[in-house]
């Protein structure tokens, strides 16, 4: 009975990229037959949300105590045989890119209903590459054969490429995309590289064959080199820090565009560590790369985010530091926390970019309202202290998979920041910021808790990264601290231009690929392409 399920969870997994590509095919061929309107379209990405539903009902049969991996008929030398895996990640994954794949199609159609920049009147050119996409996630998401997924990497890849330069005409949109397609590319040598490695390796290339022979007593050189290439791989994906600027510039994509690429795929290096959790746990040298490249992210994109003015930039620098906290989770070996996280993020992602216009509103209204006076320098003192005390005491706890030193002073310090807010101008604030705080330690309890039977156990870190983590953050807080006091955004006067010009990080890139490989641009418009930025909210 077991295998009989089995088989039917991996038909079904299937079945739901086969969805997405059939709608990538029909929608192509630019007719405006029953199969390739957008209510076709849109029929194929429901099908796919019931496929997802009778996928969890048949894993829920099973018990759910293991993943399910199904291999097809024929067999290969090495481990070649494409398989499916289907496991609790697989399903919080498809139920993710089916829904977020729906609302934003939805969305899509009548975003671009008459729209004097596209080409294509009825959008077939955008629904086809938009389904081509989703099939590569989905493929990526089910796969349990490591070439596979690495095929599956490229391709996602390769399809948002069309979709970022959707507007031909629009050379800095050309621009950001390009820059955008040679990170990845780079990443895609990492990634492919790795994970040959790591087939060779285990003689093997089935991903649960190679997870029940990881030994971390055994780590071979040539595994730890695997490991930190496929890091690598996922910091490049994730747009950090200084390979952060395509991710910025690429709002000249249409919305919808932006609402895929910030709630899904800028989550795939998220959701590779996600899945090769067993082999990464094992992996110092990957997990230091993910907490310096996260910790460093994370602080210096919410500090430069704290500067912008236009609502999508200003969304697009968050997701920035959403991805290295992340990683830093993922770094800290908190994978169960980074597969929340990365739901989480996605959802609430999706909608601010859907929503943007009335965030614009929003902000207009709270422009319009008189400013508290903002909590005193003394008062300042008080909140971080206490906030320091709290955080001496967790670090003086004994080790816990449940609590985290640094990742809970992360959390400390956020409140104390809503804290310092809300006790000077707004109590409702201060209420939801003590309730909110509370609300995400009982969550995190109960969701370590739930996924304590497919996530493996956090390993200890070293006190040094705890300390190095959490010295960073604090920094981060006594700049927000400074900045909210009066008086104190003038004596830091000499930081804002630095932060307004985003460290001029992406400058150095921006250069190097105008020179190494430079883009295809309209004619007329490459020499203005070929100057820096002119202004930092176009992603400086």
């Amino acid at each position: 009975m077991h295998a009989i399920i089995t088989t039917l969870a991996a038909l079904v997994a299937v079945a739901v990229p086969l969805l997405y590509l059939l709608g990538a095919v029909v929608a192509g061929d630019g007719r405006r037959s029953v199969l390739a309107g957008w209510s076709a379209t849109l029929n194929y990405a429901r099908g796919v949300i019931g496929l997802t539903i009778v996928l969890c009902l048949l894993y829920a049969m099973t018990g759910g105590s293991s993943a399910l991996i199904a291999r097809l008929p024929w067999q290969a030398a090495g481990g070649l045989t494409p398989s499916v895996r289907v496991d609790p990640v697989t399903l919080a994954m498809l139920a993710l890119i089916g829904f977020i794949g729906l609302i934003i199609l939805t969305y899509s159609r009548h975003y671009l209903a008459g729209d004097p920049n596209a080409e294509d009147a009825d959008q077939h050119i955008y629904r086809r590459w938009f389904c081509a996409t989703l099939a590569s996630i989905s493929t990526l998401v089910i796969a349990n054969q490591l070439l596979v997924l690495g095929v599956a990497w490229v391709a996602a890849s390769l399809c948002l490429h069309q979709l970022l330069t959707y507007y031909s005409q629009r050379p800095q949109a050309l621009l950001a995309a390009h820059k955008k397609f040679l990170s990845s590319r780079l990443a895609d040598v990492f990634i492919l590289t790795g994970l040959v490695i790591v087939g060779l390796h285990f003689d093997s290339f089935q991903m649960d064959e190679v997870f029940a022979r990881v030994d971390g007593a055994s780590f071979t050189p040539a595994l730890t080199v695997a490991t930190a290439l496929i890091a690598c791989a996922a910091i490049l994906k994730c747009a950090q820090l200084p390979f952060h600027g395509w991710l910025i510039q690429v709002m000249e994509a249409p919305t919808p565009v932006s609402a895929l690429l910030h709630a899904g795929i800028v989550n795939m290096g998220g959701f590779l560590m996600i899945r090769f959790a067993p082999l990464m746990g094992h992996a110092d040298l990957a997990q230091a790369l993910l907490m310096i490249a996260g910790t460093t992210t994370a602080v210096l994109a919410a500090l430069i985010m704290t500067t912008r003015v236009s609502i999508k930039v200003m969304l697009a620098w968050s997701t920035c530091a959403q991805m290295g906290f992340m990683l830093l989770e993922c770094g800290l070996g908190l994978y169960n926390l980074a597969l929340l996280h990365l739901l989480a993020h996605s959802f609430y992602k999706a909608y601010s970019f859907l929503s943007a216009g009335e965030t614009v509103a929003n902000s207009a209204r709270r422009a319009s309202t008189p400013p508290g006076i903002g909590m005193t320098a003394p008062g300042w003192f008080v909140v971080g202290g206490v906030a320091g005390l709290i955080i001496l005491a967790v670090f003086a706890m004994p080790a816990s998979q449940f609590v985290h030193p640094a990742l809970f002073a992360v959390l400390v310090l956020a409140v104390a920041s809503l804290v310092g807010d809300g006790a000077a101008s707004d109590y409702g604030l201060l209420a939801r910021a003590s309730v909110g705080g509370l609300a995400v330690v009982g969550l995190y309890l109960l969701w370590s808790w739930l996924s304590a039977f497919w996530a493996p156990a956090a390993a200890a870190s070293s006190m040094l990264a705890e300390i190095a983590i959490t010295l960073a953050f604090a920094a981060l807080f006594v700049v927000r601290a400074m900045v909210s006091t009066p008086g104190g955004a003038q004596r830091l006067a000499w930081l804002h231009p630095h932060v307004y010009g985003g460290f001029y990080l992406d400058q150095l890139f921006t250069r190097l690929t105008l020179v190494i490989w430079p883009p295809r641009l309209p004619v007329g418009e490459r020499m203005a392409a070929t100057q820096p930025m002119p202004h930092p909210e176009s992603g400086a």
